[in-house]
């Protein structure tokens, strides 16, 4: 049995040998550089241990520019144990450019006054920032940054001494029973 070749056969094949041959180059069907949001790093980097109760900020930095979306509010930084939240202020630096951050600071205090030896969370629901994705305006996917933040410092006491023949310590000359 013979095809025929017709017209639009031949231009249907070559408008997807076209397409197929723009989008190559690109990793758009591939995967390599889609064009898609990313997170392209954290601070605290997620799983991090030994983080200070006292920084001034964190962050997270995007591969792409983005705007604030309309769930802006809903960035969350909680302890995992309690589950309680503590107090943030979220915003954009160098917005529209790229690499974009979204900032999370302390509400009320220059510093994050977190509990040591603490396992926390930032989580960043989706629709937190938009981004011009290959289809249009796109809202972030959810995703989450769990830390620890460093153990309490050790306590170095001073002017005790304990009696070896009692039950007792002797603290700053004053006796007191164990």
């Amino acid at each position: 049995m013979k095809f025929k070749r017709s017209t639009k056969s031949i231009a249907c094949i070559m408008a997807v040998m076209f397409l197929f041959t723009c989008f190559m180059g690109t990793g758009f069907a591939f995967g390599e550089d889609s064009g898609l949001l990313e997170v392209v790093s954290t601070n605290p980097i997620n799983g991090d241990e030994n983080v200070p109760i006292n920084m001034s900020q964190m962050s997270v930095t995007f591969n792409q520019a983005v705007t604030v979306g309309d769930n802006f509010s809903q960035i969350v930084l909680k302890e995992v144990i309690t589950d309680q939240a503590v107090p943030i202020t979220a915003s954009l630096q160098n917005l529209g450019g790229v690499p974009c951050q979204l900032v999370i600071g302390p509400s009320g205090s220059p510093q994050f006054n977190l509990k040591y030896n603490t396992l926390y969370t930032i989580i960043v629901y989706d629709g937190v920032v938009t981004y011009q994705g290959p289809f249009g305006p796109t809202p972030n996917e959810p995703f989450s940054i769990t830390f620890k933040t460093n153990p309490a410092p050790a306590v170095h006491v001073t002017g005790v001494s304990l009696n070896k023949d009692s039950t007792s310590l002797i603290v700053g000359g004053n006796e007191t029973l164990v």
